[in-house]
């Protein structure tokens, strides 16, 4: 679908010390888990988060649409490298093909 998308890999560390990694085409962050589980990271849970700090952060609340562009920036850049034209496939995809 993305012939030039290169890849992002976000992995548990299983209780090892493993660290981050990049070359040119894939780039691997190791996270860890919390209590053991596994932990799928998606923009809709990001901006989910993003509302509910909201009604805690009150006079210091960041909108809603600036979050999806800050967001929407990072993803571009960071997951498909500054690929304009596939991030714009990714992003205009059924949600079931975006994750």
């Amino acid at each position: 679908m993305l012939p030039s998308l290169r890849g992002l890999a976000i992995l548990d560390n299983d209780g090892r010390s493993r660290q981050d990694f990049e070359d040119q085409s894939l780039r691997i962050s190791v996270l860890e888990t919390v209590r053991g589980r596994e932990l799928f990271i998606t923009p809709n849970l990001l901006l989910g988060y993003v509302a509910k700090m909201n009604r805690e952060l009150g006079l210091f609340a960041v909108e809603t649409s600036q979050a999806d562009e800050v967001l929407s920036g990072l993803i571009e850049e960071r997951v498909f490298w500054g690929d304009r034209d596939d991030y714009l496939v990714w992003k205009n995809s059924a949600s079931d093909a975006a994750g």
